[in-house]
């Protein structure tokens, strides 16, 4: 039974428990076509780019999220940014005081906003990658086993003919090592903001469960907001 406060001769009735409020996300535009380097792939950038966000786009949908596409996250209600390879370049200065003020942002590969600094690999295209979870009580690594294996963030929708893997070069927390490189996953707080870098694939055909699972929670806890389907605090394992 809910409780009731008595003030004044006012009754107040206090509320059963504090509410999360559901992730409102923001995914990146696409990056303008890049003419001055040879194809990577088959298709033009622009054309890559816009199959890179359609699969970042379903992927949220299919989690239970309602993505809209915006540039500049300040101008919008959402609670985080979300970057893909492929979205446009925003440099991290012109994100840091919406990030600061209480927002997130999720960057997936090198292409973002570059809160954290990051390497990357070359690796075979859709070649197997071990992923081994080091802070197994981190809010994003809930629900997932301690290792399993993906691909890296390059295993495009499309036809890309490299791959590559990822992570934070960085003194910031190491929540996953991909093949053998600590940081592959990483997460931090941006003053009362939070940045979370993946460097696999976490979206798309080529991701499975256990990509996606930290997908969606690494957007719960950049954004302090409830995945869908759930009320339970984006900081609790």
């Amino acid at each position: 039974m809910r409780s009731v406060l008595v003030l004044a001769g006012v009754l107040l009735a206090a509320p059963a428990s504090a509410q999360v409020e559901p992730c409102r996300v923001c995914v990146a535009s696409v990056a303008p076509p890049v003419t001055a380097r040879p194809a990577l792939h088959s298709r033009p950038d622009a054309v890559f780019s816009i199959v890179e966000q359609n699969a970042m786009k379903s992927t949220l949908t299919l989690l239970g999220f309602a993505p809209q596409v915006s540039q500049n996250p300040a101008t919008t209600a959402c609670h985080v940014y979300v970057a893909f390879p492929g979205s446009n370049y925003v440099g991290g200065a012109s994100l840091a005081p919406w990030v600061r003020a209480g927002h997130g942002v999720v960057q997936v590969g090198d292409w973002g906003p570059g809160f954290q600094a990051n390497d990357r690999l070359e690796v075979e295209s859709c070649s197997p990658r071990g992923v081994t979870v080091l802070d197994t009580t981190h809010p994003i690594a809930a629900g997932v086993p301690e290792s399993w294996f993906t691909t890296g963030y390059w295993s495009s929708d499309g036809d890309v003919f490299e791959d590559y893997i990822g992570w934070v070069t960085d003194a910031d927390p190491n929540l996953a090592r991909i093949s053998g490189h600590d940081r592959g996953l990483s997460a931090r707080e941006e003053g009362s903001g939070r940045v979370v870098f993946a460097g696999w694939r976490v979206y798309g055909r080529a991701a499975n469960a256990d990509d996606l699972t930290i997908l969606g929670n690494a957007i719960a806890w950049a954004g302090r907001c409830a995945s869908p389907g759930s009320t339970r605090p984006p900081d609790s394992p």
